[in-house]
């Protein structure tokens, strides 16, 4: 498994499958801090990526994706 950081995402990539994470407490809001998360997904999405779980905790979001 590899890890990346992008920015303010965390993400944990592994052969099959890609987990994002994002704490939302540095941001101004949930509206402003979930911007750069979509459109992160939205890109995996559109190369054949399947969106499996969206997890929300407080201020921190998880989504995970698999091919």
């Amino acid at each position: 498994m590899e890890q990346i950081t992008q920015g303010k995402l965390k993400i944990l990539k592994g052969q099959n499958f890609v987990t994002i994470y994002k704490n939302g407490s540095s941001g101004s809001g949930i509206s402003s801090w979930n911007e750069d998360l979509w459109s992160f997904v939205d890109g995996l999405v559109g190369k054949g990526y399947e969106v499996m779980s969206v997890n929300i905790q407080g201020v921190d979001i998880f989504v995970t994706l698999k091919k």
